[in-house]
């Protein structure tokens, strides 16, 4: 008996990957979206699936009816280690983004997602526009990783990733010489610091030994019988009543004389 859902020919239209293309190139994420939306409910829906363990969006044809199934998608197993169970919907949804991801990025490498982001990192807002869940668009990810036959992965953003890691390091140069350049400048400011040091530290020995000099020089001045002399002078000088003070300079002689005479 055959499958009413299960095509017995091609329909006419054109197909889901070149739809999704052409929503990439105009940067129109609403379009996407809707083209995801429908994908997400064709897949999940449609008998014409079972048994099918691989999907491809280029075997999707969009016609005035909507989504259909046009070219029968593959029905042998991925690779050795792929059981010949049913696959889930969600996992052929996975893959089916999986394949995708590669003609993406070598038709329309411009994308309105960062062109550092991986596969793996377009597949989850994909999935979730197909109408899965965060959490198990995340799970699968995981669980489709390698299981298409599509060619080397991630080309495009490993080539993404080694001119970011370039410019990260041409930054990075630019640092550690603007850093040197720091450095040098500061060598130059405590060199300088330094030899100011260096020179109050010998003004402060000088001045040092200048008052050790001087106060040499001084108490030699204090002990000379010059300053002796000159000092009586100026005692002399600051006298005022000069007969008082010869009387009492008198008395205390005379005094100091009868007491000599006295002890005698």
């Amino acid at each position: 008996m055959v499958d009413p859902e299960r095509p017995t020919s091609v329909p006419i239209g054109r197909s889901a990957q070149t739809l999704l293309l052409a929503a990439l190139s105009a940067s129109d994420i609403t379009a996407f979206r809707r083209l995801a939306e429908q994908l997400g409910r064709l897949v999940a829906t449609s008998s014409a699936l079972d048994g099918i363990t691989d999907l491809r969006w280029s075997r999707v044809m969009f016609t005035t009816r909507g989504p259909e199934l046009g070219l029968p998608p593959l029905t042998e197993d991925l690779d050795e280690g792929t059981p010949k169970d049913e696959v889930r919907r969600d996992v052929l949804i996975a893959l089916a983004w999986r394949h995708f991801t590669g003609v993406a990025r070598r038709q329309e490498p411009e994308m309105p997602w960062p062109a550092t982001f991986s596969d793996d990192e377009l597949l989850i807002p994909w999935l979730t526009m197909s109408g899965i869940a965060q959490d198990r668009a995340a799970q699968l990810v995981e669980e489709t990783a390698g299981l298409t036959r599509s060619g080397p992965e991630d080309s495009y953003s490993q080539a993404a990733a080694v001119a970011e890691a370039s410019a990260r390091i041409i930054a990075l140069e630019d640092e550690v010489a603007a850093l040197q350049e720091t450095l040098r400048t500061r060598d130059g400011e405590m060199a300088v610091r330094a030899r100011a040091i260096r020179s109050l530290r010998g003004q402060v020995l000088n001045a040092s030994k200048s008052r050790d000099l001087m106060a040499k020089a001084n108490a030699d001045i204090k002990n000379s019988a010059a300053f002796r002399l000159a000092n009586q002078f100026r005692r002399a000088a600051l006298i005022t009543r000069p007969k008082k003070l010869v009387a009492t300079v008198g008395k205390a002689a005379d005094k100091k004389v009868r007491e000599l005479r006295r002890a005698g």
